[in-house]
């Protein structure tokens, strides 16, 4: 099933969302000013040329960018050739759309993924740090990203050495999911030394990108997809950092954004600690338990079994993902909001079979999905929530 931005343009409008982040010159202004003009990035593309100069609302680099876009080879081609080699690509109109990153100033386009997108109901923490990171820091980080992986949190970070890898790594071996935001094309796995960590992220979380497959990582670009790890995150954690590092940039976006940022501390004489020291001298929270402040987490922003605090590995294998759950389980979630309803207000999606809508009722809550409110009334829980977001992603990618 499609949503309602689809279904309103079936001739293909995320082709050219496609186009319009292959113009890397674009942003979300000129966006918002070119839809008002020409309604679609598909009526602006397929417009004239002297149309898209006489509206006045794009700078001689960026026509240039478009003209470079339209007389370039065969775009359809390589758009369904990204889709065949499992690619994923959502736009900003997506109602799929992270609504985390719809909230910040200069949020992508769109977005190229492999794997899956954070799911939005669940809490997200920015794990980062330095590259060339102490014995102490590879400790902090590994404690940290086992941690929140054990709490059912999600792990944001940029896939780098050091610290990134290292917390990435660990939350993923605790049966946690972990999200790598890169500084050029999804297919392209930088640095080579994470392609170990860059293969699991595909099946434990996600790679994603606002640039097109393809895209070489330039210095430019990783500093731009650092707005998007803070924005994808509820909170940014700092393991180490040096006074002057790419990782305080992260913090700047996040403090931008209005996010909490926390620091670990370090020896005064440790020069990968002098940045994080600095944030607590201005006012960043201090980690001073890692247990305590995942803990946390969990229980100001969610975690993915739908409660805050730990889960055995069992029950994190067989509830992460909606595999398990058979057609008429999924087709009911597909169809649920977060309000609870009556069996026989949904005997539409059982063919009028109240007996199995029951059966499929009863088994969802035993997967800890749904709960029984009594009288015949259910709802989603917190999990099941999220497999509808997992679920709904799988079902618009095949569409697509």
């Amino acid at each position: 099933m499609m949503n309602e931005f689809y279904k309103a343009d079936p001739e293909g409008e995320l082709y050219y969302y496609f186009l319009l982040t292959n113009c890397l010159n674009i942003g979300i202004k000129t966006y918002e000013a070119f839809m008002n003009c020409f309604g679609s990035p598909k009526n602006m593309f397929l417009a004239a040329r002297e149309e898209r100069e006489k509206c006045g609302l794009f700078t001689k680099s960026q026509l240039k960018a478009i003209e470079n876009v339209i007389s370039y080879g065969d775009r359809l081609s390589e758009y369904k050739r990204m889709q065949k080699n499992g690619i994923g690509f959502m736009c900003i109109e997506d109602l799929l759309f992270p609504d985390k990153l719809k909230r910040i100033m200069d949020c992508p386009l769109g977005l190229y993924y492999i794997g899956r997108i954070p799911f939005q109901n669940v809490g997200s923490i920015g794990l980062i740090g330095a590259r060339e990171c102490s014995f102490y820091g590879e400790e902090m980080a590994r404690e940290i990203g086992s941690c929140l992986g054990d709490y059912n949190l999600q792990v944001i970070s940029g896939m780098a050495r050091g610290v990134d890898a290292i917390g990435q790594t660990a939350c993923i071996d605790a049966g946690g999911l972990s999200f790598a935001v890169l500084g050029g094309g999804v297919d392209i796995c930088y640095p080579r030394e994470s392609r170990r960590l860059y293969e699991r992220l595909a099946n434990c979380g996600g790679i994603i990108s606002e640039y097109p497959p393809g895209t070489q990582p330039q210095g430019l670009y990783f500093v731009r997809r650092n707005r998007i790890i803070s924005g994808l995150s509820d909170v940014v954690c700092v393991v180490e950092a040096r006074k002057k590092s790419g990782t305080l940039i992260t913090v700047d976006c996040a403090l931008e954004q209005g996010k909490d940022v926390v620091a670990v501390p370090g020896k005064v004489t440790d020069i990968t600690s002098r940045g994080c020291n600095e944030l607590i001298v201005q006012g960043a929270r201090i980690l001073c338990d890692v247990d305590e402040f995942a803990d946390e987490c969990a229980r100001t922003y969610g975690s993915l079994m739908g409660r805050a605090g730990k889960s055995d590995q069992k029950t994190k294998e067989e509830y992460c993902f909606a595999d398990s759950l058979s057609k008429g389980e999924k087709d009911l979630i597909f169809n649920l909001n977060e309000n609870s309803f009556n069996l026989t207000d949904k005997l539409s999606f059982a063919n009028g079979d109240y007996a199995g809508l029951l059966t499929d009722c009863l088994s969802l809550c035993d997967k800890k999905l749904m709960e029984n409110m009594g009288a015949g009334r259910f709802r989603l829980t917190s999990l099941g929530l999220s497999f509808r977001e997992q679920i709904q992603s799988l079902e618009f990618a095949k569409k697509n």
